[in-house]
C-alpha cells in the first residue's frame, strides 16, 4: 500500500523499472519522472519521460482488464507526445501536441519530433 486506497503491485513497480531501463538505454540525456521509483525528477528542464506503466493499478489488482500504460515526452514541462495504450486490447491513443492531432490504434507506429522517435515496437 502506498496509501489509503492506493496500492502498488510487484507488476507496477517491474513494469516501470523496466520501462525506465528501455529509455535511459534508448535516451541516456533524457530524465525520466515515475510515480513510483523516479518521483523526485526534476521535469522544469529539458527533456522528461513520464510514465505510468500501470494507470489503473486497482483495476489490474483487481484482474479486470481494464487498464492501460500512460507515457509522454515533454520539454522543460511541456507535453510534446503522450501515448496511452491497452496492451490487453491492443490499442492506443497518441496526442501530438506540434500538430493537435490525436492519432487512434495502429496509426502512430512512427512520430518524429525534435529528433526522437515514438514507435511501437515490431512496427
Amino acid at each position: 500500500m502506498k496509501g489509503h486506497r492506493n496500492i502498488v503491485t510487484e507488476t507496477y513497480v517491474a513494469a516501470e523499472l523496466r520501462i525506465i531501463e528501455i529509455l535511459r538505454a534508448e535516451y541516456p540525456s533524457h530524465a525520466v519522472l515515475s510515480e513510483e521509483t523516479a518521483a523526485d525528477t526534476d521535469a522544469s528542464r529539458g527533456w522528461t519521460w513520464v510514465i505510468d506503466p500501470i494507470d489503473g493499478t486497482k483495476i489490474y489488482a483487481s484482474g479486470i482488464p481494464f487498464w492501460c500504460t500512460s507515457t509522454a515526452l515533454c520539454l522543460d514541462a511541456a507535453p510534446v507526445v503522450a501515448l496511452t495504450y491497452d496492451a490487453v486490447h491492443g490499442g492506443g491513443v497518441l496526442g501530438d501536441r506540434r500538430t493537435g492531432r490525436v492519432l487512434r490504434r495502429t496509426a502512430y507506429r512512427r512520430v518524429r519530433k525534435g529528433g526522437c522517435v515514438v514507435r511501437r515496437r515490431g512496427h
